[in-house]
């Protein structure tokens, strides 16, 4: 009777109130932004949550971020939270200190005040998800070894917006020097299909207000720590006829990546300015954080040692494979 009717009632209202939460889900989608969790119907399935690593997420902590300060942190998961992360701008033109200024110093020589400048604002957003991508990627790794923030910052992960020179809308691609060493297994490239990859890539640029509808992710088939990131991507604009409208890097350019990216046939448009988080020295005397805006090299040893570096102009285009990871 009556009592019938109510559980009818009851169980149309619930199930109008699921098929509302799939239709809001299924046109937004949504990102918690204190977890590794995201809600989207590309990713997950209509009404599904899903992470990049299951069952764990990692809360806004400061003093636990790895490039905030030299501490060395063990067993931490995805996702570090670049929020207070600094970022350094290198400028294309008129840079706030010469190169000569910051490279192939004499050993004895500290960067102190001639070190790439700290910015804050907007514009740092690009670099932001190249500091977390590289930072995901890396944990997810199957690295047996000590998984150190340290270790880490060795690798690069840089990422670009492009535009055909013909026109059209910007699109995301990305890549990095991995060479990810572990036991019985090596990454040297992205490994796209390893659990929890393609979906950290996805989440944190979403996170970031970033588009996932047209994002490219460039592999190097061998010599993947000699060719620099930032070479791959201007080497690959070029090859492609592409311009870099932004780009982003999760540490300062190296020298050398330097002097490729503001000048020759491969430099950036004289209005870029490359974004990147922090660099693996301390710039003073006194070694006191956070972490600076140094770039590999700029100790004569270090310079010397980027004698494998190759020039974008010799990243030919069959060396490079792209894939698409668009959602």
């Amino acid at each position: 009777g009556s009592k019938t009717a109510q559980e009818k009632q009851r169980t149309m209202k619930a199930l109008f109130l699921f098929l509302l939460f799939e239709a809001a889900t299924q046109a937004i989608g949504t990102i918690d932004k204190c977890s590794t969790k995201m809600t989207t119907p590309n990713l997950c399935g209509v009404g599904k949550t899903c992470d990049y690593k299951a069952n764990m997420c990692k809360k806004f902590a400061p003093e636990e971020t790895c490039l905030n300060n030299n501490n060395m942190i063990t067993g931490r998961p995805p996702l570090l939270e670049s929020n207070i992360v600094a970022i350094f701008k290198l400028k294309v033109t008129n840079p706030t200190t010469a190169r000569a200024e910051r490279c192939n110093l004499p050993d004895n020589k500290y960067l102190e005040d001639k070190a790439l400048p700290l910015v804050t604002g907007d514009e740092t957003r690009l670099a932001r998800v190249a500091v977390e991508i590289l930072d995901a990627i890396y944990w997810l790794s199957e690295i047996n070894a000590n998984k150190i923030c340290l270790n880490m910052r060795r690798f690069t992960l840089s990422i670009a917006e492009m535009r055909d020179n013909n026109g059209g809308l910007d699109k995301i691609y990305l890549a990095g020097n991995l060479d990810f060493a572990g036991v019985g297994q090596e990454w040297r490239t992205f490994e796209l299909e390893k659990p929890g990859v393609k979906l950290a890539i996805q989440y944190i640029l979403k996170k970031w207000d970033f588009p996932t509808d047209q994002v490219f992710v460039l592999k190097m088939r061998f010599q993947y720590m000699q060719r620099h990131a930032e070479m791959q991507l201007v080497s690959f604009a070029k090859n492609n006829g592409k311009t870099i409208t932004a780009l982003g890097v999760s540490k300062p350019p190296c020298c050398k990546c330097d002097a490729g990216l503001t000048e020759g046939d491969y430099k950036l448009a004289v209005t870029r300015e490359v974004f990147s988080g922090p660099g693996t020295h301390f710039c003073g005397r006194n070694r006191a954080g956070p972490w600076c805006g140094s770039q590999y090299g700029y100790r004569k040893t270090e310079f010397e040692f980027l004698g494998g570096w190759v020039k974008p102009q010799n990243i030919k285009k069959n060396q490079v494979t792209e894939t698409n990871i668009s959602i």
